[in-house]
């Protein structure tokens, strides 16, 4: 089997619960990451993001 075969495979499968994950995680925990995150955050005007490719949305 061919490596893009593999991978094709992979994530055919994966997929069906991929973005179930993100669910499992509590209000309390999201509160908890919002709050950390917004006090470093929310104090700068000009922001350069980049996104990596994390998924479902979970922090990374």
């Amino acid at each position: 089997m061919e490596t893009k075969e593999v991978i094709r495979n992979y994530w055919d499968y994966r997929s069906e619960t991929y973005s179930t994950e993100i669910v499992e995680q509590s209000e309390e925990e999201w509160a908890t990451w919002k709050n950390m995150l917004s006090s470093t955050v929310d104090r700068r005007e000009h922001l350069e993001i980049l996104d990596v490719g994390t998924g479902p949305g979970q922090l990374a």
